[in-house]
Formats: C-alpha cells, structure tokens, sequence
C-alpha cells in the first residue's frame, strides 16, 4: 500500500472520530490514532480500524490513570462498540452516557440509511458524532435549527441537497457536491 493510499485511508477514518477540542484526550486520540493506524496499515494493510482505535486507548490508559476510554466520542458504528472495559471506567453517571452513545449511534446509523436510500452522501467535513450528539440533545431534532426543524433527518434535506448540494446543517451531501465546489472555484 503506498502513501497515498494510507493518507486516503486514515483521513476518511479520522472522520468517525470527533473533533470535539473541548476535550483534551479527544485532541490526543486523534493524533495517536493518526500516527498509529498509519504505522499499522504499513505494516499490515489489512489491519482492522478497531485495533488501532484500541491500541490508542491501551497506550493512553499507560500514561494517564486520570484517562477513562468512557470519556471519548467516535462512532461505533464504523469502529464497533466499547469493550466492557471501557465502560467501566471511572464514569461518575455511566448509565446516563451510554444510553446518550446508543442514542447518537442510532442518529449516526439512521444517518448513513437515509444518504443510502436518497443516494446522498455524509459530508467528510462535518464532524458527524459530535453533530448526532445534537439531535440526541435536541431530542430528535435539528442539530442547528432545533426551532424551526422537529427532525434529523428533516423534510428539508432532499431540497437543499437538490438546490445548494448540501443540507443546512452539512450533514448530507448531493452526490455531486465535489463537483459543484470545483465549479465555483
């Protein structure tokens, strides 16, 4: 597998972990997933993304004892869910923040139906977990127009998609969304 291609691989990946800054181990996972799973994907390049997702969690767990896996926003529906471990670590209200997870995770699957059915696609440039945490706040609802917009996936969606090749919130993309942007430029 060459450079380009492991680029390619772990920028897409990098996608189903958020960005959420406000979190420091979220900053350090992201980073150690970067170099780790490249590292990984030279060596085996048909290494699951799940094992470089674990192996960051391992090595931070080693350094930090302050560090609890529980704490960090990924989708597990792309990376699988957390090991029984890690949701018994150091959580203070474990219930309520793993029924938020299943709920984002719900968000996030119903999500990647919904691009599938109406052959959209999930913008690459959105922090999608951290946008599905929303609509789990939201109650369903919008993640930037709770108001005016009672459900995610709204009825605006396919219009906006259609006219702009990108929903308000930049969740959902037209198919030819990248060739819309070339255009512009």
């Amino acid at each position: 597998m060459n450079k380009e291609e492991i680029d390619r691989i772990v920028r897409e990946e990098m996608l189903h972990i958020s960005f959420n800054t406000a979190n420091p181990w979220q900053r350090m996972v992201r980073a150690l997933y970067n170099m780790l799973r490249r590292q990984h994907l030279t060596e085996n390049p048909s290494a699951e993304p799940r094992e470089s997702l674990i192996k960051c969690v391992e090595e931070l767990k080693q350094t930090d004892p302050d560090f609890h896996p529980f704490d960090l926003d990924f989708d597990t529906t792309f990376f699988g869910g957390m090991p029984a471990e890690w949701v018994d670590s150091g959580m203070k209200s474990r219930k309520e923040r793993l029924l938020a997870i299943l709920e984002r995770d719900k968000v996030l699957r119903t999500w990647k139906n919904f691009a599938k059915q109406n052959n959209l696609e999930l913008a690459w440039f959105t922090d999608l977990v951290l946008r599905a945490g929303c609509v789990v706040q939201q109650d369903g609802g919008c993640p930037c127009l709770p108001e005016e917009r009672s459900a995610c996936p709204c009825e605006e969606v396919l219009r906006e998609c259609q006219e702009k090749g990108q929903c308000h919130c930049r969740v959902f993309l037209s198919q030819d969304f990248k060739d819309r942007i070339m255009a512009k430029g």
